[in-house]
């Protein structure tokens, strides 16, 4: 009996760490505070994040997500941001406007 709790708490403990190792996206939610075009960047909250060309940009429409250009944000659209942290440079993975 007790191997089996043995086997069974190791098997929950690597679990738990594969699960937070692989868990490194940041949500964010706010509004768009500022956009600079030039940098490829937008500010949420204050914190300003790096828009690449692997960054998936959505507007949460009623048909469901249709996808826009980094053009079409706005300053003042309500958004949800998924971003993961590149040597210390919050890179936006996806942003939906809502």
């Amino acid at each position: 009996m007790k191997k089996y709790l043995y086997i069974f708490l190791v098997a929950i403990l690597m679990a738990s760490v594969t699960i937070a190792a692989g868990g490194n996206a940041i949500r964010l939610k706010g509004t768009i505070e500022a956009i600079d075009a030039e940098a490829m960047t937008i500010t949420v909250n204050s914190v300003v994040l790096q828009v690449t060309g692997n960054t998936y940009i959505a507007e949460y429409t009623d048909e469901g997500c249709v996808e826009i250009d980094f053009e079409d944000l706005a300053i003042g659209d309500r958004v949800n941001v998924t971003y993961h942290l590149v040597d210390g440079i919050p890179i936006a993975k996806k942003i939906v406007v809502h």
